[in-house]
């Protein structure tokens, strides 16, 4: 089942590449891309097996590379922005799983950016605005980031750096 959405999507990518782009698809790429994603997917949606048999053989410092599950009852959402130097175009990203690893929703899109920490603070913006469009009664959300920048603002505003004020004031203001 995990295969026929992955390749729906996938088409559905090259055609909005095609349209909004310009892009000429590669039949065979989208295939591969389906296909990996769901090989990716399968994998993630296994990983609380695969870590409880891996736990005894991984090294200290490697355990923090691990994706933990929250508690029963709780959404956690991953976050995260990626920015190539060369560019002024950044990517972000939002995944959410439930308790057991199952994924259950997310977005990915590009961004206009001049730098890392700002693409970081898009994504979250992004994330809390999806969020807010969702509106599932999910009481219990966990956000989480690798920026320890972005952490600390939203922890502490008195943080925030002074070229993503404006980000930081509107996604602060999504927040309960």
């Amino acid at each position: 089942m995990e295969t026929i959405a992955s390749v729906l999507w996938q088409i559905w990518k090259s055609r909005n590449d095609f349209v909004f782009r310009q892009h000429r698809p590669n039949p065979q790429h989208v295939v591969q891309l389906a296909l990996a994603n769901a090989r990716s997917a399968l994998i993630c949606n296994s990983a609380p097996l695969i870590q409880q048999q891996r736990k005894t053989d991984l090294h200290l410092k490697d355990r923090t590379q691990i994706w933990r599950p929250p508690e029963f009852g709780v959404i956690k959402i991953n976050i995260d922005g990626a920015y190539p130097t060369s560019h002024r175009q950044g990517a972000v990203a939002c995944v959410c799983r439930d308790s057991v690893g199952h994924l259950l929703d997310g977005f990915t899109c590009t961004v206009t950016a001049s730098e890392a920490l700002e693409t970081e603070a898009q994504a979250f913006n992004l994330t809390l605005k999806f969020l807010l469009q969702k509106r599932k009664n999910h009481d219990h959300i966990l956000l989480e980031s690798d920026c320890s920048v972005l952490v600390d603002a939203v922890r502490n505003p008195n943080l925030i750096p002074w070229k993503q004020e404006a980000l930081f004031a509107e996604a602060l203001s999504f927040l309960p």
